[in-house]
């Protein structure tokens, strides 16, 4: 699994959270959310943060509160596949972060290889 995938596991969440009007601002909400855990994310810290997980559960309100709105849950998964690709996010840690966060939302993978138009 790449570094895209669970990066975008996270931002995903963050797209449900913020209930934004705008994508712009909606990517930007979800990155805010999900800053305390880029350390751990790119191997530079051993433990998750408290305040990730808090980032994380935040974010999986957000989307949640998205419901319906397919626009902008389509501009979030693409602007988390874009930071997930620069940061080097490692996949395998995004899903250390969502099981350790108790995330319960299930929420959809993203990678370079996903068309983001095409899960939602």
């Amino acid at each position: 699994m790449g570094v895209m995938k669970v990066w975008g596991v996270v931002v995903i969440m963050a797209v449900i959270v913020t209930g934004a009007v705008d994508a712009n601002s909606t990517c930007k909400t979800a990155l805010n959310y999900l800053s305390p855990c880029k350390a751990f994310l790119v191997n530079v810290t051993e433990l998750i943060p408290d305040d990730c997980c808090q980032g994380c559960l935040s974010l999986q309100r957000l989307v949640i509160g998205l419901k319906f709105n397919r626009k902008q849950k389509i501009a979030l998964c693409k602007c988390l596949q874009k930071d997930g690709t620069q940061s080097g996010a490692d996949a395998d840690r995004a899903f250390q972060i969502v099981h350790t966060c108790n995330v319960t939302y299930s929420p959809i993978l993203t990678g370079p290889d996903v068309n983001c138009s095409k899960i939602f």
